[in-house]
């Protein structure tokens, strides 16, 4: 039996994600028809890779492209916090040509993430999403919101946030 390793347990991981439908993942993996390539298959030709190819201890194996397969073409070693940036669930953002995660662009302003993902959510696009939080911009983002009859608190124009006529518009700071 193989030693317990990170390294083994990484491998163990990615196969049990792909191949085994009662994995708690397997619905974003082999569900979705990701596979482990020939070579990965076998824990000494992927250890062998994998030292090959960047691997030490802290570092997670990270598919290029999450609609591909693990295999060699397709997989390097990142920290978790590379990794993140590298899933499906992030929004990605194009300001003046340039596409990226919005945690990205976000990361060299003073501004929350929570702020600028609401302005993007809110129709808010190119550099003014980036811009700071002034008087006006939330005045501004006040008046939008009551020109879409939206009430504070909800997330669409459905039934439920639409303003009845009785009702005062968004009146929050932000």
């Amino acid at each position: 039996m193989k030693e317990r390793t990170k390294l083994y347990n990484s491998w163990k991981g990615m196969k049990e994600r792909c191949h085994n439908p009662k994995h708690k993942d397997y619905h974003s993996y082999g569900g979705k028809g990701i596979k482990v390539c020939a070579l990965f298959q076998r824990y000494d030709s992927f250890e062998e890779w994998a030292k090959n190819n960047g691997y030490r201890n802290g570092l997670t194996i990270d598919r290029i492209n999450n609609d591909a397969d693990y295999c060699p073409e397709n997989c390097r070693w990142s920290t978790h916090a590379e990794q993140s940036l590298n899933t499906s669930k992030n929004l990605i953002v194009n300001i003046n040509g340039e596409e990226k995660p919005l945690i990205l662009w976000v990361q060299n302003t003073n501004l929350n993430y929570g702020t600028v993902r609401s302005r993007y959510r809110n129709g808010i696009r190119g550099e003014t999403l980036l811009s700071p939080i002034t008087r006006y911009s939330v005045k501004l983002v006040k008046k939008r919101r009551c020109d879409y009859g939206i009430k504070k608190g909800s997330r669409s124009n459905n039934q439920q946030g639409k303003l009845r006529e009785d009702e005062v518009c968004f009146t929050g700071t932000g």
